[in-house]
C-alpha cells in the first residue's frame, strides 16, 4: 500500500526540480513510511512512497520494465495472483520477484489496457510508455484506492492525494462550489469526477485514463452487476451457502500478507461474520479492535452496547481484543489534525473514529480487514433499498395500474404520506435526495450569498449528474435503480473515507465484501431474496417503514442466514449499527464556543454564505447541531492552508 505522484509533460521535461518532486511526494509520507523512490526521465517525473506489506525486500518504485520502455507507479494489492503469473509464464515471461508490481507491469506489456480484466484486488496505477510518449492510468472497480489528476498547461499531474497536487507551484487553490454544495447535501467530497477543488478531478471506480499529446481521455472498463429485480429461485439456505463459499474465498485472498493481519470488529453482523470466517491460521490470536465515544475513559459504564457486542464476539473467537475509547477532547484534536494533514474536509463523523481505531491497530498489525461493501451488495439499508418499491407503487396507483386489492389503496396512501410527507412526484432523483440530504437545496438557498447561489442554480450540475447515473439503464425498476445508485455513490464514499483514515495511520485496510468475484457470484439474488420476508411478500403494498417497524423488512437476509449458523442469534440478527458517535451532543455542548468562533472568523464561510445564516448556526438547538458538521469541516479546511 502506497502513495504516488506523477507529472507528465507533453512538451519536453516537466517544469519542476527534484527538490519540489520530493516535497510533493513526502507530503504523503504517511501512506508509505517504509521506502521512497523517484524518477525524472525525459517527459516524466514519477515519485513513490511505499508501505511494505508483501515481498518486503522488493526494490522501491517507480518500477521500470526490463527493456526500459515503461515506467510504473502503483498503489494497491492484487489478490489471487497465481492465475496471472501462470498466464504470463505460459507466454514465456518469467519473474525476478514475488511482487505483484512486477506482475502488473508485465501484464500491461503483454496485453495493454485489456489486462485490467485479469486483475483482482484494489489498485490505482499509472504506466508511462516512453516509446509512444503516452500515459495509461486506472482505478480499481470499486474505488478502494484513490487516483486524482489535474491538467496545468501542457502537463498532467496524477496523485494518490489532492494535498500532493496542491504543492505544485502553478496550482492555485479555488473551491469548487458545485462540489461544496453537494458536500453540504450529501457529506460526499466528490461529485462524479469533480472534487472540492477547481481543476482537480478523480478517476471514478472502474475507469481508466489515457494521456497523449496534451489530450486526455477517460474510459470505463467495468460496471457493477445490474441489480436483479426478480426472485432468484434459490432458497435462503442456497443463497447463504453460495455467500459462505464466495466470501470465504475472498477472505482467504485478502489475508495474504507478509505482515500480521487483524480486523475491525464493530459487533455487527458484517464484521462478526468476517472474523468468524477467517481460517484457523489467521484466527489464532487474531487482533481485533472496536471503537466508541465516551464521556470519560475512567467510566466503564459509559462504553455502550456496541462495544459490548464486539466484546462478546471477540470472546467467542478468543481474539486479542480491546476497545478504543474516544473522548470529546481526543476527537477534537484528531479532527483538526486530520483535516490539516489531508487538506480536505472530513465526510462523516465516523472518519475520526476510524482513524483512532487505525492508529491503535497499527501498533499490532500491518493489515486490517473491514466490512465495507456488505450493505451495498446485500441491501443493508433496508428502508432505502425497499423505498423504490414504494415509489413504483405510487406511480402505478396514479397511472391507474394498481394491482393489489382496492382496500389496500387507502392503507398504502396513509403509510406513504406518513413516511414521505407528500404524494407529489418530481422524479426518482428528487425522491432519493428527499431521504438522503443533510442540507437539501431548499435549505441551501437561504445559506449561500446570491452571487454564488445563482450560478449554482443556473448550472445545476448536481441535478445533471445523478440522472445520468440512472439513465444508463432506463428499463430498471425504481428499486433496482436506487440500489444501483447506492452501490455507485455510497460505496465509493465509504471506501474513500476508509482509505484516508487508515492510510493516515500507515495501516492497510482491506475489504473482502468489495470483491468483484463475490459480487458476480451474488448477482442472481433478487431484492426479495435480500430484504423481504414472506409476510412482506404477502402484503407488498405496505411501505418500507411499516414493514421495518413490524419486523418484516429484513436486511441482508443471506448474510444473517449464514451468521445464524456461525454465532448466537442475537449476534446474527442484531439491527444495523455503525461505530457510535456523540458528535451532535459535542457540537452543541463541548465544542459550542470553538464552533461559533471558527464559523464567525472563517473567511471562506463568510465569502460563500450570508452573515445572517452563519449567525443562525450559532443559535441552533442541540437537536439540530449536526447541521454545523459540514460547515465546521469547511472552516477547518480553509484553516489547513494558513
Amino acid at each position: 500500500m502506497c502513495g504516488f505522484i506523477g507529472v507528465i509533460s507533453s512538451s519536453g521535461r516537466p517544469n519542476l526540480d527534484e527538490a519540489l518532486l520530493r516535497t510533493m511526494r513526502d507530503s504523503m509520507s504517511y501512506r508509505g513510511p517504509d521506502d521512497a523512490g523517484l524518477l525524472i526521465d525525459r517527459q516524466i517525473a514519477f515519485a513513490h512512497r511505499r508501505l511494505s506489506i508483501r515481498d518486503l525486500a522488493s526494490p522501491p518504485q517507480p518500477w521500470l520494465s526490463g527493456d526500459g520502455r515503461y515506467a510504473l507507479i502503483y498503489n494497491g494489492e492484487l489478490y489471487d495472483t497465481s492465475p496471472l503469473q501462470s498466464w504470463l509464464n505460459s507466454r514465456g515471461i518469467a519473474q525476478k520477484t514475488t511482487c505483484d508490481t512486477e506482475l502488473l507491469l508485465q501484464a500491461f506489456q503483454l496485453e495493454g489496457p485489456a489486462c485490467l480484466n485479469r486483475l483482482r484486488g484494489m489498485f490505482a496505477f499509472a504506466i508511462y510508455d516512453f516509446r509512444n510518449k503516452s500515459l495509461f492510468a486506472a482505478r480499481d472497480r470499486f474505488g478502494i484506492k484513490p487516483l486524482f489528476y489535474s491538467q496545468l498547461g501542457n502537463e498532467l499531474i496524477i496523485s494518490s492525494t489532492t494535498a500532493a497536487i496542491l504543492k505544485h507551484p502553478e496550482f492555485s487553490f479555488r473551491p469548487n462550489l458545485h462540489a461544496v454544495s453537494h458536500y453540504l447535501q450529501t457529506l460526499r467530497s466528490t461529485l462524479g469526477r469533480q472534487t472540492l477543488f477547481e481543476n482537480i478531478f478523480q478517476l471514478q471506480p472502474g475507469e481508466s485514463l489515457t494521456y497523449r499529446d496534451s489530450q486526455l481521455t477517460v474510459d470505463r472498463y467495468h460496471r457493477l452487476p445490474i441489480p436483479n429485480s426478480s426472485v432468484s429461485g434459490l432458497s435462503q439456505d442456497d443463497l447463504a451457502q453460495r455467500l459462505q463459499i464466495s466470501l470465504t474465498s475472498s477472505i482467504k485472498h485478502h489475508t495474504i500478507s507478509d505482515v500480521p493481519v487483524g480486523a475491525f470488529l464493530s459487533g455487527g453482523v458484517d464484521s462478526n461474520t468476517l472474523v468468524t470466517l477467517l481460517d484457523d491460521q489467521h484466527r489464532a490470536g487474531l487482533v481485533t479492535r472496536s471503537v466508541g465515544c465516551v464521556h470519560s475513559k475512567d467510566d466503564p459504564l459509559d462504553h455502550g452496547t456496541d462495544l459490548a457486542y464486539a466484546d462478546r464476539m471477540a470472546q467467542r473467537l478468543n481474539a486479542q481484543h480491546a476497545s478504543v475509547l474516544v473522548t470529546a477532547d481526543d476527537y477534537w484534536t484528531t479532527w483538526q489534525d486530520m483535516v490539516t494533514t489531508l487538506q480536505s474536509p472530513l465526510t462523516t463523523p465516523s472518519d475520526v473514529l476510524i482513524h483512532r481505531l487505525a492508529l491503535e491497530m497499527k501498533q499490532h498489525v500491518g493489515v486490517a480487514l473491514g466490512g465495507e461493501g456488505a450493505d451495498e451488495l446485500l441491501c443493508g439499508y433496508a428502508n432505502q433499498h425497499a423505498s423504490g418499491e414504494d415509489y413504483d407503487r405510487l406511480l402505478a396507483l396514479k397511472a391507474g395500474r394498481w394491482s393489489y386489492p382496492p382496500s389496500a389503496q387507502s392503507e398504502f396512501l396513509r403509510d406513504y404520506l406518513q413516511q414521505y410527507g407528500s404524494i407529489e412526484t418530481t422524479g426518482l432523483v428528487d425522491f432519493y435526495f428527499a431521504q438522503n440530504s443533510l442540507w437539501p437545496m431548499t435549505m441551501q438557498q437561504g445559506l449561500w450569498r446570491p452571487e454564488h447561489w445563482q450560478p449554482l442554480q443556473d448550472d445545476n450540475v448536481i441535478r445533471q449528474h445523478y440522472p445520468s447515473l440512472l439513465e444508463e439503464d432506463p428499463d430498471l425498476s425504481s428499486s433496482q435503480q436506487l440500489k444501483k445508485l447506492l452501490q455507485s455513490v455510497n460505496l465509493e464514499a465509504l471506501l474513500s473515507r476508509l482509505d484516508a483514515a487508515t492510510m493516515l495511520a500507515s495501516l492497510e485496510a482491506r475489504v473482502p465484501f468489495a470483491d468483484h468475484v463475490l459480487w458476480d457470484d451474488m448477482a442472481p439474488a433478487g431484492m426479495t431474496d435480500l430484504i423481504m420476508s414472506s409476510f412482506a411478500a404477502r402484503k407488498p403494498w405496505m411501505t418500507s417503514t411499516t414493514l421495518n417497524a413490524t419486523g418484516d423488512l429484513q436486511s441482508k437476509r443471506p448474510l444473517r442466514q449464514l451468521a445464524s449458523r456461525l454465532m448466537p442469534t442475537d449476534l446474527a440478527e442484531r439491527p444495523k449499527a455503525s461505530f457510535p458517535t456523540r458528535i451532535p451532543q459535542w457540537l452543541a455542548q463541548n465544542w459550542q464556543d470553538q464552533c461559533c468562533d471558527l464559523i464567525k472568523h472563517s473567511l471562506l464561510l463568510n465569502d460563500l454564505f450570508t452573515p445572517e445564516a452563519l449567525a443562525q448556526l450559532s443559535t441552533l438547538p442541540d437537536s439540530a447541531s449536526i447541521y454545523r458538521w459540514p460547515l465546521m469541516n469547511l472552516a477547518l479546511w480553509e484553516k489547513s492552508f494558513s
